[in-house]
């Protein structure tokens, strides 16, 4: 899906270093901050688990798992009519914002990213076009023929240290990076993220643990050992402002312990 932060434009770099890692099908892969999915729904594994700070991107996915069927038919996974709005006009988009409670937490998810402006969580009504734009992305990550997508990922939302990650799992982490923005939880608090302590706990799952763990980031973490595995200039296609568009050197680190 469109999102913020997403990695759908790295994927096909990303990926095949990831899966290279994986060395059977009983490792777990797994994402503590997975975000808009577009990372985990490219990793064919049969063992999958996306969690999320933000409670209500898990709902929309665990919806969504619900809603997709196979047509025997056509011999392709597909979704009912139904599955979100043709349209959310910006009446409703401004009293949803207003009245987060009253709705199931799937669709509060879609209408908070998908139909606002640069994908920012209800900071900017975004109209039918790029509504129809963000659902076609989002139906693409759970119909493909050829993987899995979305289809099969356990689904959990809360905090990176509360999940019992199993032994000897490779870890794919993108959290909010250092320096930048810090994220809000669905019901608009904000994360202030504790970077050291993130990393000491990095750490720890490659020395206590035996995981396997790549970090996204711009800037090697200054606490542990990391290898920097691949590296590449992102352009920030959201910027809408004039002159040449803004860059960061896109990074993934692979930390080796202490």
């Amino acid at each position: 899906m469109v999102y913020m932060g997403s990695k759908a434009a790295l994927v096909s770099e990303l990926g095949p270093i990831l899966k290279s890692h994986l060395v059977s099908d009983s490792q777990w892969y797994i994402e503590c901050f997975m975000g808009g999915g577009n990372m985990i729904s490219m990793i064919d594994h049969p063992l999958r688990w996306g969690n999320d700070y933000n409670d209500l991107l898990p709902e929309m996915f665990s919806y969504l798992q619900s809603k997709v069927y196979f047509d025997e038919r056509t011999c392709e996974w597909c979704f009912p009519e139904d599955t979100f709005p043709t349209e959310v006009s910006k009446e409703e988009y401004i009293y949803m914002r207003g009245h987060k409670e009253e709705f199931p937490k799937w669709l509060v998810a879609y209408v908070g990213f998908c139909c606002s402006f640069k994908a920012t969580f209800f900071q900017g009504y975004a109209g039918k076009m790029y509504q129809d734009r963000n659902r076609a992305s989002i139906f693409k990550q759970f119909t493909a023929q050829y993987h899995n997508g979305m289809r099969g990922v356990k689904l959990t939302a809360g905090d990176y240290r509360d999940m019992d990650i199993p032994r000897g799992s490779l870890l794919y982490l993108d959290p909010p990076y250092a320096n930048t923005s810090a994220y809000k939880s669905s019901a608009g608090s904000i994360n202030k993220f504790d970077h050291p302590a993130f990393y000491r706990w990095c750490v720890s799952q490659v020395k206590d643990n035996e995981c396997s763990v790549f970090l996204s980031e711009y800037t090697k973490p200054d606490y542990g050992t990391w290898d920097t595995v691949w590296q590449q200039i992102k352009f920030n296609n959201m910027y809408s402002g004039g002159g040449p568009k803004p860059f960061n050197v896109e990074k993934l680190f692979r930390c080796i312990g202490e």
